[in-house]
């Protein structure tokens, strides 16, 4: 179940990812859309944010490991943004493990809506978590 949660989660950021125009409008749409599943989504903030997903990969390695597959893909992953991104130029880092932990780590930020960070409505939250997005896509980009 978590596999496949897992699955229809990158389904989704990469139509996201897909209609955006540019490496820029692709990190904002990437960003937005993990940001808009962390916060409604219970489980996928659970796999993401509480590591759920690598423990579970970790185990079914070491199941793997003594004999047969038991789920052939569960260490694929669709989303290969960070490692492309990390080849553009404009890009200011060129690791795309940076990368991919630079976005977890805002993912914890998505969880984070009912601390209090200065706003009382989801509406402010939002703007905010808004304005972050686009401050950490301005900083990102070198251009």
């Amino acid at each position: 179940m978590l596999l496949a949660e897992r699955a229809e989660l990158e389904e989704r950021v990469a139509e996201a990812v897909t209609a955006a125009d540019t490496p820029r409008e692709e990190v904002r749409a990437f960003l937005s859309t993990l940001f808009a599943e962390v916060r409604s989504n219970p489980l996928i903030s659970t796999l993401i944010v509480d590591g759920e997903l690598r423990e579970l990969q970790d185990r079914i390695t070491a199941v793997e490991e003594d004999g047969e597959p038991i789920a052939p893909h569960a260490h694929e992953s669709d989303l290969p943004y960070a490692e492309r991104w990390a080849e553009i130029e404009s890009i200011r880092y060129d690791d795309p493990e940076l990368i991919d932990g630079l976005f977890v780590a805002l993912l914890f930020t998505a969880r984070a809506r009912n601390a209090p960070i200065g706003t009382d409505s989801d509406a402010a939250a939002e703007r905010v978590e808004d304005a972050l997005i686009e401050t950490i896509v301005d900083g990102l980009f070198v251009d």
